[in-house]
């Protein structure tokens, strides 16, 4: 593309970095709202909303760094050629390469504490349940939640007890889709930066292939010039053979 159309594509992409921000905002908000809601059908309708907002963020954050990495991938071709606005497009790209990645933090942060919120509130109805727990039963049940330990361990109500296990179970259903989310972040990541090692690589490929024809081109011209050397040394060697065989014949025909 040229540099106009360029402009426009990094301007666009700006753009959508700004919505996915907005976004990861909103899920803060309805994050932060679902650790006060009592009521479940609000519960239900907020994490309805917050798994909408998700899919639309990831989706949005794929296409982004997909289009990212095509910049960067025409800016790697545009070095080769010395292109004039290859510094300019540089700076835009590692512009929204830092917008790019800043996002990721963000969202990636938000659903960090979120999923320690979700945590703490299982810990805590887990103790109600079982008070005299220990912080590795705390832990062991935080990674795998069963209704038989709710039972074994029960002190409360059969109705108290089943209200305490829905709580638990809904909180480590938000906790997996977190960690899913979360996961999914990394992988952009990764993807980010796997393709600047690739880029790094051709990049030291084109110097390592540039310096090799440096000194295949020096040795060249070590040959060349040891050649001119030699043709120099075989003419001057020829002409002092010359003149020793002119000067023999001088001194024959004097002594005639």
């Amino acid at each position: 593309m040229n540099t106009s159309e360029f402009l426009n594509e990094t301007i666009e992409i700006e753009r959508n970095i700004d919505e996915i921000n907005l976004n990861i905002r909103q899920i803060q908000t309805i994050q932060t709202r679902q650790l006060t809601l009592t009521s479940e059908e609000q519960e239900n309708t907020f994490s309805q909303e917050r798994n909408r907002l998700t899919d639309i963020i990831l989706k949005s954050l794929t296409e982004t760094k997909d289009r990212i990495r095509k910049i960067e991938s025409e800016n790697i071709n545009l070095q080769k050629i010395n292109h004039p606005d290859v510094t300019l497009r540089e700076n835009r790209h590692a512009l929204l390469k830092r917008k790019f990645t800043n996002a990721l933090n963000t969202y990636r942060e938000i659903e960090d504490t979120y999923m320690k919120q979700q945590k703490d509130k299982i810990t805590r109805q887990y103790q109600l349940v079982y008070p005299e727990a220990t912080e590795e039963e705390v832990e062991s049940y935080l990674q795998n939640p069963n209704e038989k330990i709710f039972f074994t361990h029960s002190t409360l109500g059969i109705e108290d007890h089943k209200e305490a296990l829905a709580e638990v179970q809904k909180r480590y259903d938000d906790i997996q889709y977190i960690e899913k989310t979360i996961a999914e972040l990394l992988k952009l990541f990764d993807e980010i930066r796997l393709h600047v090692e690739e880029a790094d690589t051709s990049i030291q490929e084109l110097e390592t292939t540039a310096e090799e024809h440096v000194v295949e081109m020096e040795k060249a011209n070590s040959i060349l010039e040891a050649a001119v050397v030699d043709a120099r040394s075989a003419r001057n060697k020829k002409w002092i053979c010359a003149s020793v065989t002119l000067m023999e014949f001088l001194l024959l025909f004097i002594n005639l």
